[in-house]
């Protein structure tokens, strides 16, 4: 079976969008492929590529298209043909899907006897190589575009100028046209590496065959293949680094062709900037990794260069340490003379001119709003009067660095500043913490913030972002979540459990509803059940069941800490004592069942008792919710739990719930819904399994 290679040269592509490009042309030549019945079991695609290049080897494709010879069912004969014989709307739009004339349509029957239409089908595979060009053309034109160019004569729209096309099937020129580009067997090496009098375009390669492409290109200083580059660059790193920052190796990836990594000093003045300072400022402008030794930061960082030759290798250094130069001096004046301010009142007032969301004010609104938030969070877990003014400063501060000039420059600093800033004007080292960690986790497994002050910071941010966001109709679809909603919610109940917090999600749901000037209501019924889906993938990262997931959230926002905390015992009761377990939810089953539909609120009656037991239960009964009001299933009240299910198995045994006197009955029926009411205060028993 024979190997298809296409190259669609270009001018430079961001390297930023290298990957997701790449990826979206070889998705949509494996369906293209398909539909076209040209893939064996055997195909694969390869994907490579440079900033300058787009290249796939595709291998193993069928060399023509199987043949279609079969029979497609259609609709029934009643609503395709007429009395007369005509054809009507359903089979012309049947005839029009298979492809066939409405003379190639057939009276025939389904599987279930019924009379129905069929269209009998016959075509004769095309030659893969005839096909290619439309195939080609329909992905790349169909490729999404994250930025569009036009060029020339009003060509375009693509991610950028077309420059040569190289497509082969084995030793066979491909013949097609994009963009005014003719395909031909010509490739092109590295521009300046590769010996050429066209820097544009570098040295013409002749590509015999898609099996000689990778080391032709190589040959002229053009590594193809991303995983090559990745791991020479690697390599080369780790000669000096002991970590590699993933995500900028992601994309240095795809800004050389012929990488090579150079080592650039500068002054250890700038050793005094805070660290993440230096990384952001480096990482942006230069895309260099910081050096370190046992985890201090030394002046000297690591960058990937394209051009390297021995004669030139001094020069690119100067010129990047002249580059490097310029900036660490801006940020070094920005962080000067964001010290002078000695405090955060100006940066404070300025908040008012930052937009947080169209519609919804301010960032010195959302301030306002993230205290109002944090004074219910603080109500609810009884903190003391230390906790909320370390709280109440944090909040006031939080989003003061938004204006100051280093994050004006570096956005990514946003928050991180806020606690260098603290620490430099002199605010106690709890606040200064709370402001540091405000937006920790950033990311799944991230860490969560280190104080309990600053956990109500983080969590007073995030709750009033997603009530604004359902508020203002923002709200997260499909994988598109610009404000990070999920990623709060899953955070938010990390750190309730985390800290242990006694929090109720409905009233803080509530009061940034009503925060925002606006009443509880449907939209924030959309935020609660947004809310509450994010959560089984942070139960199920704590290894509880499906059963004994559905079982606590019934209750999982009124209480969520405690609920997730009876869960857990559940689960461990579920795998370490089966009987128990067993008997648990017979009897809470058994309870729900016998008042189903019983909806009377009377009170219970002991004069109507007519059995011993009855008292005993009763009794039993009031003695557990003596303990605790609601049922809690901790070390302290499980033996007393068990012991009274065991006295209403016996009670089940010997009284007759359905008496014939009616009183007697509602009586018994009052006392076990008081039961269920009060076993549900917990969970949902009906939802745990066996």
């Amino acid at each position: 079976m024979p190997d298809i290679l296409l190259e669609v040269g270009l001018e430079e592509v961001p390297a930023r969008f290298m990957g997701q490009c790449l990826q979206d042309v070889s998705h949509g030549l494996t369906s293209s492929l398909q539909a076209e019945r040209l893939l064996s079991d055997q195909t694969t695609i390869e994907l490579m590529g440079t900033y300058r290049r787009f290249s796939f080897i595709i291998r193993n494709v069928l060399e023509k298209q199987t043949d279609v010879d079969d029979v497609l069912d259609g609709p029934p004969i009643q609503i395709a043909r007429s009395d007369s014989g005509e054809w009507l709307g359903p089979a012309i739009g049947f005839a029009k899907k298979c492809h066939v004339q409405l003379d190639d349509l057939i009276e025939g029957e389904n599987q279930k006897g019924q009379p129905i239409i069929q269209a009998k089908r016959f075509m004769k595979g095309q030659q893969t190589i005839d096909l290619m060009p439309m195939i080609f053309e329909r992905v790349l034109m169909g490729m999404k575009l994250p930025i569009a160019m036009h060029w020339g004569a009003n060509q375009g729209p693509f991610i950028r100028p077309v420059k040569w096309i190289c497509s082969l099937m084995e030793t066979q020129l491909i013949s097609w046209e994009l963009f005014g580009v003719t395909s031909g067997k010509i490739s092109y090496g590295h521009r300046f590496l590769s010996p050429s009098d066209d820097h544009a375009l570098g040295q013409e390669i002749l590509i015999e065959s898609p099996s000689d492409y990778v080391e032709k290109l190589r040959e002229a200083h053009v590594m193809v293949r991303v995983d090559d580059r990745r791991a020479m660059i690697q390599t080369q790193l780790m000669n000096t680094l002991q970590n590699i920052d993933e995500t900028l190796l992601n994309e240095v990836v795809h800004l050389v062709e012929w990488p090579n990594v150079l080592s650039i000093s500068f002054p250890d003045t700038f050793l005094d900037l805070p660290t993440d300072v230096l990384v952001a400022c480096l990482k942006k402008h230069q895309k260099a990794f910081i050096v370190t030794t046992n985890n201090k930061v030394r002046n000297e960082c690591l960058v990937v260069a394209d051009s390297v030759t021995t004669s030139n290798r001094s020069t690119i250094i100067l010129g990047n340490q002249r580059v490097m130069m310029a900036r660490l001096n801006d940020v070094q004046f920005f962080w000067n003379e964001d010290i002078k301010t000695g405090n955060f009142l100006n940066w404070n007032q300025t908040l008012s001119t930052i937009v947080f969301q169209d519609g919804l004010g301010s960032m010195a609104d959302k301030v306002d709003r993230m205290a109002q938030c944090s004074t219910v969070i603080l109500n609810q877990i009884n903190a003391n009067e230390h906790t909320r003014h370390v709280v109440d400063r944090a909040i006031a501060c939080s989003k003061a660095d938004l204006v100051s000039q280093m994050v004006t420059e570096l956005p990514s600093l946003q928050g991180i500043m806020g606690g260098f800033y603290a620490d430099a004007f002199k605010e106690a080292p709890e606040v200064v913490v709370a402001i540091r960690d405000q937006y920790y986790p950033r990311h799944d497994g991230d860490r969560l913030p280190e104080t309990l002050e600053a956990c109500v910071v983080s969590m007073s941010d995030r709750i009033d972002t997603m009530v604004a966001c359902f508020e203002n109709n923002a709200i997260p679809t499909g994988s598109r979540d610009p404000w990070g909603i999920r990623r709060s919610m899953m955070a938010v109940m990390k750190m309730i459990i985390h800290f242990k917090m006694d929090v109720n999600i409905n009233e803080l749901f509530d009061a940034a509803t009503i925060a925002l000037k606006k009443k509880p209501g449907e939209t924030t019924e959309k935020c609660r059940s947004f809310f509450m889906k994010r959560m089984d993938s942070v139960l199920l990262d704590m290894n509880l069941s499906h059963d004994v997931i559905q079982w606590a959230t019934c209750n999982l926002l009124n209480a969520p800490y405690e609920s997730v905390n009876t869960a857990q015992r559940i689960q461990a009761l579920k795998e370490s004592d089966p009987e128990i377990y067993q008997l648990l939810i017979e009897t809470t089953g058994r309870v729900s069942k016998i008042i189903d539909g019983f909806s009377q609120k009377d009170a219970v009656s002991v004069q109507l008792f007519e059995h011993p037991i009855e008292t005993i239960a009763y009794e039993s009964f009031q003695q557990l919710k003596e303990k605790h009001h609601r049922l809690i299933l901790n070390a302290e009240t499980m033996a007393s739990t068990v012991s009274f299910c065991k006295t209403l198995t016996e009670y089940f045994e010997l009284v007759l719930v359905n008496a014939d006197n009616r009183r007697v009955a509602d009586n018994r029926r009052s006392f076990i819904k008081s039961v269920n009411d009060y076993f549900f205060t917990v969970g949902d028993w009906l939802k745990l399994q066996r």
